[in-house]
C-alpha cells in the first residue's frame, strides 16, 4: 500500500503541467495576434503617411520646378511653406530613419532650388534660354526630381512595393 499514493501524484502533476502549458500556449497565441494587429496599424499608419507626405511632394516639386513658367516669386507655393510643419510631424510620428533622411536631402534640394529662383527677376521666363542663372536653375530643378524620385523609393521599399 506504499505505492498507492504515486499514481494520484503523478496523475495531478500531469494535469497542472497540462493546465499551465495551456494557458502559457493561449497567452503566446494572443500576445503574437495582438502584435500582429499592432504590426498592421503601424504599416497602414506608415502608408497613409508616406502616401500624404510623398503626394506633398510631388505638387511641391512640381511647383518650385516650373516655377519660372507660372510663379509670382513673391507669393508662397503651395504646401512647402505652411504645411511643411504637418510634414515634420508625419515624419516624425510615422516614419524611419532613412525615410526621414531622404526627405531632409528633398527639402534640401527644393530650397535650394527656391533660392535660385529668388534671383529671378519677377517675368524672367529662363527655362529654354541661356545662360548661368537658367542652367543653375535647370540643374537645381533637375536634383530637386531625383531627390523626389529617392524618396518615393525609400517608401516603396520600406512598405515592400517593390
Amino acid at each position: 500500500m506504499a505505492g498507492e499514493w504515486i499514481a494520484p501524484v503523478v496523475t495531478g502533476t500531469v494535469g497542472v503541467v497540462g493546465i499551465a502549458a495551456t494557458w502559457s500556449a493561449q497567452h503566446l497565441s494572443r500576445k503574437h495576434a495582438a502584435d500582429l494587429a499592432r504590426r498592421g496599424r503601424t504599416q497602414d499608419r506608415r502608408q497613409a503617411a508616406y502616401e500624404r507626405i510623398l503626394l506633398t511632394a510631388l505638387k511641391t516639386t512640381e511647383f518650385v520646378q516650373y516655377a519660372d513658367l507660372i510663379w509670382v516669386r513673391n507669393a508662397e507655393p503651395p504646401d512647402v511653406d505652411v504645411q511643411n510643419y504637418d510634414m515634420w510631424v508625419l515624419t516624425a510620428l510615422h516614419t524611419t530613419d532613412g525615410f526621414r533622411a531622404a526627405y531632409r536631402r528633398w527639402i534640401d534640394a527644393v530650397d535650394a532650388t527656391r533660392a535660385i529662383a529668388d534671383d529671378l527677376e519677377e517675368d524672367q521666363i529662363i527655362w529654354d534660354q541661356p545662360g548661368d542663372l537658367p542652367d543653375r536653375y535647370r540643374a537645381s530643378a533637375e536634383a530637386m526630381r531625383e531627390r523626389y524620385d529617392e524618396l518615393v523609393q525609400v517608401a516603396r521599399t520600406e512598405l515592400d512595393l517593390g
